[in-house]
C-alpha cells in the first residue's frame, strides 16, 4: 500500500459555514456522486485507493477530513463532534445540489454517517458501512484515553514530547491483520499526520477529542429504524475495536434494508488491511 502519490486524486477546499473543508476528489464533475466518510485516527488519506478505483468507474468521488483531522479548518469549536461533522456536511452536500449520492464510512465517520441518513435521507441512493460506532459501542479504551488526555489538557504536550506516537503507533498496527500493508508511510501519512506532528494540527485535534460523546448516535438509534435506504455492511471479523458482535450486530438489527458482506482476514482498518477484497466487495 503505498497510493499517497496519484495522478488521479486532486484536493481541493469547500468553504462551508465559515469553516474550509478540505477534500480529496477525483472523477467527472457530474457523474454518480460517492462521499467517502473516515474515522479516527486517520484522514481522508484512507481511501486512496477506493478513491482511485470509484472513480474508475465513473463516479465523482468526494473525502473530506472531518473537522480536527487533516488539512480540514472550522471557524469555530462547536463545529466538532460526530453530529457537528453530520450537519456540516449535510449543508455542503446542500449547497453543492447533490442528489443520489452513495455514502461510504467507516469507525467514526460510519457515525457520522448515521446522521446524514437520519437528517437528510433522500439525497442518497445506498450507503456502504464499515466497522463503525453506533450507539455506545465506543469509546473504545484507545480512544477513551486519548479524550482523556485532551480533557486534561495533556493531549498537546504528550503529542509535541514524541511520547504519544511511540504509543499510537504499536496501536495501529496491532490493529492489522496484513501486516505488510501498514507501511511506515501509511502509518504516518494517514494515522500520525498533523495531530501528532504540528502545532496547529496538536490543538485542533485536541478540540476534536474533548467534543467526542456517544451521545451523539445513541441520540440517532430510534431514527435510525426507519431509513429506507439500501446498506450494506462489509465488515472486517478480526477488529478488537468495532467487532461484529456488537456494533455490527446492532446495526444489522437495527436498518430495515440490510445486506452483510464479512472479510475474514482483516482487521479494523480494511480499506488498507484488505485492499482488494474491500474493493472487490465494495465495487460488487
Amino acid at each position: 500500500m503505498t497510493a499517497f502519490k496519484s495522478d488521479v486524486i486532486s484536493r481541493e477546499s469547500y468553504r462551508v459555514n465559515g469553516a474550509d473543508l478540505s477534500v480529496l476528489q477525483a472523477g467527472k464533475i457530474g457523474n454518480p456522486v460517492a462521499l467517502l466518510i473516515h474515522g479516527i485516527p486517520a484522514n481522508a488519506l484512507l481511501w486512496t485507493k477506493v478513491i482511485e478505483a470509484l472513480s474508475a468507474r465513473g463516479y465523482f468521488v468526494v473525502a473530506p477530513d472531518l473537522p480536527g483531522f487533516g488539512e480540514t479548518k472550522v471557524s469555530d469549536k462547536s463545529q466538532y463532534g460526530i453530529q457537528a461533522s453530520a450537519d456540516l456536511l449535510n449543508d455542503w452536500i446542500i449547497a453543492q445540489g447533490w442528489k443520489n449520492i452513495w455514502l461510504v464510512a467507516h469507525d467514526i465517520g460510519g457515525g457520522v454517517a448515521q446522521g446524514l441518513m437520519v437528517a437528510n435521507e433522500t439525497v442518497f441512493q445506498k450507503a456502504t458501512i464499515s466497522n463503525a460506532i453506533t450507539a455506545d459501542t465506543w469509546p473504545v479504551p484507545a480512544m477513551q484515553g486519548l479524550i482523556d488526555a485532551a480533557n486534561a489538557q495533556q493531549y498537546e504536550i504528550a503529542a509535541k514530547s514524541g511520547m504519544l506516537a511511540e504509543q499510537l503507533a504499536p496501536l495501529v498496527r496491532a490493529t492489522f491483520v496484513n501486516q505488510q500493508q501498514i507501511t511506515d508511510e501509511v502509518l504516518e501519512t494517514v494515522f500520525l499526520d498533523s495531530k501528532l506532528n504540528t502545532e496547529t494540527g496538536r490543538a485542533k485535534f485536541a478540540d476534536l477529542l474533548r467534543s467526542l460523546t456517544n451521545e451523539d448516535t445513541l441520540a440517532n438509534m430510534e431514527a435510525l429504524k426507519k431509513v429506507n435506504l439500501p446498506v450494506n455492511l462489509i465488515w472486517a471479523m478480526q477488529d478488537p475495536n468495532q467487532p461484529w458482535e456488537g456494533p455490527g450486530s446492532i446495526l444489522l438489527n437495527t436498518f430495515k434494508n440490510v445486506t452483510v458482506n464479512k472479510i475474514e482476514q482483516a482487521g479494523h482498518f480494511l480499506q488498507i488491511d484488505a485492499e482488494k477484497e474491500y474493493l472487490t466487495l465494495l465495487l460488487g
